[in-house]
């Protein structure tokens, strides 16, 4: 998945990069999102995915780990 390569200019540091065929699948990920970007603008006013918007981040700041059964 990623690629340690040791800095040329210190032999001390090393970076860690994504492989080639990781690239690619993220590349393939972007595209998907990128689509559906484009195909919810299309659809959908301004101020709706706004309010989508804000519905997914209150969901996502969530600590759901944290909640117990009431």
């Amino acid at each position: 998945m990623v690629v340690k390569k040791q800095s040329e200019k210190d032999k001390w540091v090393y970076f860690l990069e994504l492989s080639p065929h990781m690239e690619q699948i993220v590349g393939v990920y972007d595209q998907v999102f990128y689509k559906i970007e484009r195909e919810l603008k299309e659809k959908y006013p301004q101020e709706q995915l706004e309010m989508f918007g804000d519905v997914l981040k209150t969901i996502s700041g969530y600590q759901w780990r944290d909640m117990q059964d009431d």
